[in-house]
């Protein structure tokens, strides 16, 4: 099976990390990116690529010609669901053998949070498809503060959101990626298995900015700020309502209190012990300073 891997989301941050991974451990793989330019980049690379189109069942299909494993990751756009049940119909039409799907925390049918809700029907779509799995549900990556925040830690010493003073157990993409990968070149061994996928810790904001003020010896912030404020500065960006519908369900779910859940599942996969938010601080100390 080794050699019949696709990597769906393969520029995206755990994708890019996965195919990192098999190609260290000289593991067989397809790369599935959003376009041709992708293609042709990741030819350049050495790596093998196909364009992968998810609202159209018929070309999933064929870039799913003699794969027996997917990686599945779908794009948070307003047509997830839609795309995803076609990449779980496309995967059976091709005669893939094995899914690992990487969803959310808390990924529920039942959750009265729209993320979950919907991720959790992704996930059901693929437990009901007849394929062995493995779903993944990482919590919200360390990385959103070398991304996403990044900017406003720099210049303004803060970060700002609505999530009042719940807990989150932040966990590192690569660690996310690592999970995965070894899923990948050993799927048996995790079949028809459910993972959250966190940190070792759980974390308030003001603890997060506690530990980037003593790596950047600087003082950074954390701001709580009100719903509304929130959405007023998604739309200022662009936003679409379902997106920040999305958006404002995660918040709202780490405000409840509910991110807080703490698994072993980084270590008892792939051997090795989380990344703590105090490591990764150092790694990225020169982002915020």
């Amino acid at each position: 099976m080794n050699s019949n891997i696709l990597v769906t989301g393969a520029t995206g941050t755990i994708g890019r990390i996965i195919i990192k991974k098999l190609k260290e451990q000289k593991v067989d793989f397809l790369a599935g990116v959003m376009n041709s330019a992708q293609v042709l980049k990741m030819k350049d690379h050495g790596i093998d690529a196909v364009e992968i189109n998810f609202a159209d069942k018929k070309l999933l299909v064929e870039s799913m010609k003699n794969t027996s494993a997917v990686f599945a990751i779908v794009p948070q756009v307003e047509f997830m669901l839609e795309w995803a049940r076609n990449l779980v119909a496309a995967a059976q039409e091709a005669g893939v053998q094995y899914v690992v799907r990487s969803s959310v925390i808390g990924a529920d049918v039942h959750s009265t949070y729209k993320s979950m809700m919907t991720h959790g029907l992704i996930d059901k779509s693929i437990q009901e498809s007849g394929m062995r799995y493995t779903i993944l549900r990482p919590n919200t990556f360390m990385q959103n503060f070398s991304i996403y925040h990044s900017g406003s830690i720099r210049d303004e010493g803060e970060f700002r959101l609505p999530q009042g003073y719940g807990r989150t157990s932040f966990v590192d993409a690569r660690d996310v990626a690592s999970v995965a990968a070894q899923i990948l070149i050993e799927p048996e061994k995790r079949k028809y298995s459910e993972y959250g996928v966190t940190g070792d810790s759980a974390l308030t904001n003001n603890e997060v900015a506690d530990i980037l003020s003593a790596v950047t010896g600087r003082r950074i912030r954390y701001v709580p700020i009100e719903d509304h404020v929130a959405v007023k500065k998604m739309k200022q960006m662009g936003m679409s309502e379902w997106t920040i519908e999305m958006m404002m369900s995660v918040h709202q779910y780490t405000k409840d209190g509910r991110a807080a859940t703490i698994t072993n599942a980084v270590k008892e996969i792939t051997g090795i012990y989380p990344t703590t938010m105090e490591q990764f601080a150092h790694e990225n100390a020169h982002i915020w300073k």
